[in-house]
């Protein structure tokens, strides 16, 4: 292992694009919140179609983040092989004023709000197992109700079906 002294230090141009990347992706996080919030809202609503729109917009958004993400582990391995995360390789920015608190901003802000965003997306999760759930019965009970309560009502070829309890009646026949 080698001591601090001996360690390569992390190039400033290396350190701009590691801090952009920071950036873009508290930027897109923030935004991956609030298009849950409008998504919750929409839910509350009843609005399937905006929630779609939302929905695939989030999908698109998290392709993104991912993709941000894969690039900063590239510089961060470019950097420090042994290192996994932007904390770890802290200790050798370049010594430029404010660099290392401005990603260290960066870090907790992006941190604070994707608990934030997983906190909402549990919501929605929530709101739309109900949804389902409330709408699963209430087609349950519709069909509950179209459906003939006596099973011999109407054969499979649509007429009339013989009652297995013969029992005398006013009237047979057809209508």
């Amino acid at each position: 292992m080698m001591n601090s002294s001996e360690m390569k230090k992390v190039t400033p141009i290396a350190a701009r694009y590691i801090k952009e990347n920071l950036s873009r992706q508290t930027q897109a996080v923030i935004l991956l919140h609030d298009l849950l919030k409008e998504e919750f809202s929409l839910l509350l609503d009843r609005r399937p179609q905006e929630v779609t729109a939302v929905e695939l917009s989030l999908q698109e958004l998290m392709r993104q983040i991912r993709n941000e993400r894969l690039a900063l582990k590239g510089l961060v391995a470019e950097a420090r092989p042994e290192a996994e995360r932007v904390r770890d390789i802290l200790d050798i920015l370049p010594p430029v004023e404010g660099l290392r608190e401005e990603m260290e901003a960066l870090l907790q802000e992006m941190d604070d709000v994707e608990q934030a965003g997983a906190r909402q997306a549990e919501k929605n999760r929530q709101l739309v197992l109900g949804l389902f759930d409330q709408s699963r019965r209430t087609l349950e009970f519709m069909h509950d109700q179209i459906r003939p309560k006596v099973e011999n009502g109407y054969s499979k070829k649509g007429m009339m079906a013989r009652a297995t309890n013969q029992r005398p009646s006013l009237l047979e026949g057809r209508l």
